[in-house]
């Protein structure tokens, strides 16, 4: 049991150190809403674009010489994996900008003065988060593509692996791991979605509830003023 807490006590200093050197590095982008999801897509499609380049560079294709042979679908799985780094920074700005507006409207009925409005999201952030990311998924056009684009560069992910044998017999790791890169990661982008999904219907029943909760008990609280004054009269 105390091998077990001292393995633990390692890894949070391990997670601590890499959230410490992500927030230094890409500070900007990591620590807001999605920033988890925008940097492990770089990261992901940075690998698949050097894997595709070493791909293209090692890789001749003497068994198919047609336009859609294994070496330009390395080209054009740069092209995804660009159109995925680009998609994932638009719905994370979209999603901050949305939560910037809802407070923009709290500020307004408020009367608080534009200089004076300070954006700090950490009180509510799931819900605030939650409500911003509803609103990118049911009126923002790109994600409505972005959301037809990932499962449709999973079955190009696939179709590129089939076309490396058929291209070459030589040995094409480079080639293979970056169809290989493309599927994966499209497979935890679908799943992330999946469960992003969950996450929202189960936040906003749980938002509905605790709303109630706090309305019936500020209702308990008049209605228990009111008998007390009239029980004092």
């Amino acid at each position: 049991a105390e091998l077990c807490k001292e393995s633990c006590k390692c890894c949070n200093g391990i997670c601590a150190a890499l959230q410490e050197a992500l927030n230094q590095t890409f500070g900007g982008i990591y620590s807001k809403p999605l920033g988890g999801n925008v940097i492990f897509t770089w990261i992901c499609m940075i690998f698949e674009i050097v894997l595709a380049v070493v791909g293209f560079m090692y890789m001749s294709c003497e068994k198919d010489d047609s336009k859609t042979n294994a070496k330009n679908a390395l080209i054009v799985a740069i092209l995804f994996a660009v159109i995925h780094c680009g998609c994932i920074l638009w719905i994370q700005r979209q999603v901050l900008a949305n939560i910037v507006k809802d407070m923009d409207k709290e500020f307004e009925e408020k009367n608080i003065p534009q200089a004076e409005r300070e954006y700090d999201i950490t009180d509510g952030y799931s819900a605030k988060v939650r409500k911003a990311t509803c609103e990118v998924i049911k009126y923002d056009f790109l994600f409505l593509f972005y959301f037809i684009f990932v499962p449709a560069a999973w079955c190009f992910a696939m179709y590129g692996m089939s076309l490396v044998p058929k291209c070459t017999n030589d040995d094409a790791y480079a080639a293979s791991g970056c169809f290989l890169v493309l599927l994966l990661y499209n497979c935890g982008n679908m799943l992330f979605f999946l469960f992003l999904m969950c996450g929202i219907a189960c936040g906003a029943g749980k938002d509905k509830a605790h709303k109630r909760v706090k309305t019936g008990k500020a209702v308990v609280s008049v209605l228990g003023k009111v008998a007390k004054a009239r029980g004092g009269s």
